[in-house]
């Protein structure tokens, strides 16, 4: 699960490294006649960089969260699992290592019940 994260924030070290890449470049830029002009300018990208790394940032923390619900079928029951759809029972067996047994809910058995006295 580390790993997998890590490799989710592996795009902010690239936009880190684009934006640093673009203050060096600033510096070195012939155009510029003072060091003034290029702290201005690095400042400006600086700002620019903090506010697409928070924005990413919180994107991926959103991506994450969304990717993290179990996706189940409203009418048979089943579970979305590496791109197939599979009993609960089996996502339960396979993914979790969980041997399933079926009961009823007290709500289910009165309702089952209710049904019979009927």
């Amino acid at each position: 699960m580390k790993i997998y994260s890590q490799r989710r924030y592996r795009i902010l070290w690239y936009e880190d490294a684009g934006f640093l890449l673009l203050i060096v470049m600033s510096w070195f830029d012939q155009y510029h006649e003072s060091w003034r002009e290029s702290a201005v300018e690095s400042g400006a990208v600086l700002v620019v960089w903090l506010a697409v790394h928070l924005f990413t940032r919180r994107l991926i923390s959103h991506l994450h969260y969304l990717e993290g619900f179990l996706r189940v079928c409203a009418w048979c029951k089943k579970v979305e699992h590496e791109n197939s759809w599979v009993p609960l029972e089996q996502f339960l067996e396979t993914s979790l290592d969980t041997k399933a047994t079926h009961g009823m809910c007290p709500a289910c058995a009165a309702q089952f019940k209710a049904g019979l006295k009927s």
